[in-house]
């Protein structure tokens, strides 16, 4: 049995396996859905928005576990001067999460920039003006 037994999404002694992680990444998705787009080969998402965070959940899944991918991201909509970009990636070098923040600016309403995306992770970005 992978990652501490148990058939559930807990181990046997109540610790987290790495699908509780993903499903707390999916929980910050709020309701308010909005367009997402430019999705590649094995890379498919969605996006949500509420009063101050845009959250994008990206997932890179390929059945045979053969493609990496850069996938370029633009967000658009932005305003002020900066941005700061909360990413959570659960990847098989990360499988219980790795969190990096990265302050962006502003230029012209969006930030543009590539990300790496192992074959089977999953992404998660919060984005927040500052």
């Amino acid at each position: 049995l992978a990652a501490g037994g148990g058939l559930g999404i807990f181990t046997y002694n109540g610790g987290e396996k790495p699908i509780t992680v993903a499903l707390r990444l999916l929980s910050k998705m709020s309701v308010n859905r909005i367009l997402l787009g430019g999705e590649g080969t094995n890379v498919t998402g969605f996006a949500t928005k509420n009063d101050t965070t845009t959250f994008v959940f990206l997932v890179n899944f390929d059945v045979n576990s053969n493609h990496l991918e850069e996938v370029p991201i633009t967000i658009r909509g932005l305003n002020g001067a900066k941005a700061q970009i909360k990413k959570t990636i659960l990847d098989s070098f990360n499988p219980y999460g790795r969190i990096e923040t990265k302050e962006f600016d502003i230029i012209d309403g969006q930030i543009s920039f590539s990300q790496i995306m192992q074959t089977n992770s999953v992404l998660l970005m919060e984005i927040n003006g500052l």
